[in-house]
């Protein structure tokens, strides 16, 4: 039954994420706009406004999870993508490694895997987020 919701809840949240009709932040499948999700092709993890702050930064923002259950699951993922609003949006982001120079396609943000593909988690608690912004000069 677990697994089973854990899969519809993935389904919702690709589907979401490739559907390009829109990208307003509403109620939906995903839930609510202060939801943040993350996930990969067999689990899903869904915080919601108690489990997290975000503050924006020169560079994107930061997520700080504060639901300590919930960032030891979020720390298990492997090559995770995450789903949330920004800027009255939904907003992708990838996972990248943190030796890498290039930036994942499709996605409006990125942040740091090690080498094994997990999240670089910094401070204890916090996911730095990289915006990925198109380069005026080309």
């Amino acid at each position: 039954m677990a697994v089973l919701k854990v899969l519809s809840l993935a389904i919702a949240a690709i589907t979401s994420l490739t559907n390009a009709k829109s990208n307003e932040c509403f109620s939906d499948s995903l839930g609510s706009c202060e939801k943040v999700l993350f996930f990969t092709h067999a689990d899903t993890i869904v915080l919601d406004q108690t489990d997290y702050q975000m503050e924006d930064n020169a560079a994107g923002c930061e997520l700080t999870i504060t639901n300590k259950e919930k960032l030891s699951l979020v720390k298990e993922l492997k090559n995770p993508a995450m789903s949330f609003c920004r800027k009255g949006e939904r907003r992708k982001a990838k996972g990248n490694d943190i030796f890498s120079s290039s930036i994942p396609n499709e996605a409006n943000y990125f942040f740091p895997l090690d080498k094994k593909g997990y999240i670089y988690i910094e401070r204890k608690n916090v996911v730095n987020l990289k915006e990925i912004r198109p380069d005026v000069n080309h």
